[in-house]
Parts: C-alpha cells; structure tokens; sequence
C-alpha cells in the first residue's frame, strides 16, 4: 500500500527530480508527480519521515 502528499513549492521538472531523489533514500518505488504536486511513498514510512526529507530537498509537504 502507498501514502500520498501534496508537495509544495514544485515548478519543474528539476525540482520533481530533487524531491524524488530524497524519497527514494526511505523507499526506492517513491514516484513524484510534477503536474499533480503529488508524491507516493510507501506506507510504512511516517510522515515525519517523508516530511524530513522533503523539506531537507528545500521543499513543503502540503
């Protein structure tokens, strides 16, 4: 199962790119959305978790 978060501040794909790599550090399937502002992580990780590593890319979890 997978967990979705609105990600703020994204407007490119280099930004995408930025946010998917810190992801992947707690799950390798992490897939990022441009267009949607989505991310998906799986479940397991928590949200303070996903929340670190986003904003450590320079970026907000919604």
């Amino acid at each position: 199962m997978t967990q979705k978060y609105n990600i703020e501040g994204m407007t490119c794909n280099g930004c995408r790119t930025r946010v998917e790599k810190a992801l992947r550090e707690l799950d390798p399937n992490a897939e990022v959305v441009l267009e949607t502002h989505e991310a998906t992580v799986d479940e397991s990780i928590t949200k303070e978790a996903v929340e670190k590593a986003v904003e450590n890319a320079g970026y907000k979890v919604k």
